[in-house]
């Protein structure tokens, strides 16, 4: 992907008005990899490699509106900041921060607050990708050791009512039938069974 792609034209002029299209079609922290790599390289600084992490297949309008966060600047700190999170305990924080700062969020705001919980949760129990399809089917990516995905599977039937569909491939996959209607419900829901395992 070329930094070109990011709307990046030196520190004065950074993110364009189609961020959010963009953070849809690479992923959030793969986003947030890439934009650190092209403020370095605007700066003259070595960037790192962009790192993937868990991925969140969803169709949910989650990004920083650019009449909320005003300053350009602003927003890719906060991008960064969120991204940075390693925790629930990390995520309210900055939360709490956002809205001391800026106000109240608007929904694509929460949104992007309610991916991130996704994602480290996700990460907690070994799901290396998360997504809901048109049909409201959450599907979970189990990878790692055998032993890891077996305690994970485990860790999952002890803990949930829920019923899971499993494949028998590698990496595993396990699915479920969501009972939201919406996709803002539908990635709450999913939220609250990753939050349980």
């Amino acid at each position: 992907i070329a930094m070109r792609d990011l709307e990046i034209r030196g520190a004065g002029n950074i993110l364009g008005t189609r961020q959010h299209g963009f953070i849809a079609a690479v992923g959030f922290e793969m986003y947030c990899s890439l934009l650190d790599e092209a403020v370095k390289e605007a700066r003259g600084e070595t960037a790192k490699p962009a790192r993937e992490g868990v991925i969140v297949d969803m169709a949910i309008e989650a990004f920083i509106p650019h009449d909320y966060i005003l300053d350009p600047a602003s927003r890719i700190a906060m991008y960064q900041k969120i991204s940075a999170a390693l925790g629930s305990e990390d995520v309210d924080e900055i939360e709490k921060e956002v809205i001391d700062r800026f106000g109240s969020m608007p929904a694509a705001m929460h949104s992007l607050f309610l991916l991130i919980r996704i994602k480290i949760h996700a990460k907690n129990i070994g799901c290396s990708k998360v997504s809901v399809n048109s049909e409201g089917v959450l599907s979970l990516t189990l990878e790692g050791s055998d032993e890891r995905v077996h305690d994970t599977i485990k860790r999952i039937h002890a803990v949930s009512a829920r019923q899971f569909g499993m494949t028998n491939t590698v990496p595993l996959l396990l699915t479920t039938v969501l009972s939201g209607k919406s996709v803002q419900e539908q990635a709450i829901e999913a939220k609250n069974i990753l939050q349980s395992l």
